[in-house]
């Protein structure tokens, strides 16, 4: 058993030393931090937060063999590493955003930095606390204060992604031209551009006609579904 652990210990901080191998968006130069770019970058953050989710697995309960527990835990603390990352990379999508001199873009951007700063936290912390217990120096905790705190882990995930859900919603101001009638603050070929990308990087969804659950598909279905209606005029629509 001591060598078992010992093993895993050994696995775990070889695990914590990789990446997914993926770089992040590169970042707008500050004289395009206007809408069409904000739309670019948003969508892109739907994605890494996609990417993040799809990236956690679940472990097996009952192993049969001790090769399939190493399997499962490298697995399991990977994709914890990978969800990490790729919040990271949906932060740094939006974070010079800030800087925009147009108040809906910068708002919008100091908010969802907020969130996929608070996510990838929560994924460092898991992470440590699942380090710790391989390396055996976690303290004893009951199986009462188990339930509880995975309880409360899990409403605060799921409260996070409904925060990013509605600051999706709230997000769709950036594109509106308020000193016009129903006109939105993009061409009509950014607009294409915009929707296009979505439907790119969430084909799955779309081709399925399925109601996602998942906060960033339906982020980015809800941007897309603003996007398309014609009853808003593109800002070089006559």
């Amino acid at each position: 058993m001591f060598q078992i652990t010992r093993l895993l210990a050994v696995l775990a901080f070889v695990l914590v030393l990789t990446t997914n191998g993926l770089a992040c968006v590169t970042s707008p130069v500050e004289d395009k931090l206007d809408s069409y770019e904000f739309g670019n970058a948003l969508i892109e953050s739907f994605a890494w937060g996609q990417s993040a989710l799809d990236s956690v697995v679940t472990m097996q309960r009952d192993p049969s063999t001790v090769e399939e527990l190493i399997s499962q835990t490298a697995k399991f603390l990977t994709g914890l590493k990978q969800a990490k990352d790729d919040y990271h990379c949906a932060l740094e999508s939006v974070q010079p955003f800030k800087l925009s001199k147009d108040e809906f873009i910068s708002n919008s951007a100091e908010l969802f930095v907020e969130l996929y700063s608070a996510l990838e936290a929560r994924e460092d912390q898991k992470i440590n606390e699942f380090e710790t217990t391989l390396r055996g120096k976690a303290r004893a905790v009951s199986l009462a204060d188990t339930i509880i705190q995975t309880a409360d882990d899990t409403v605060t995930f799921h409260k996070l992604w409904l925060d990013i859900d509605k600051g999706a919603a709230l997000s769709l101001n950036v594109f509106v031209d308020f000193d016009a009638e129903a006109r939105l603050t993009i061409t009509q070929q950014q607009r294409k551009d915009l929707i296009k990308r979505i439907e790119n990087l969430f084909e799955a969804a779309i081709k399925d006609g399925t109601k996602s659950d998942e906060g960033p598909t339906v982020a980015a279905l809800l941007v897309r579904t603003f996007l398309m209606n014609q009853d808003w005029k593109s800002r070089d629509d006559r």
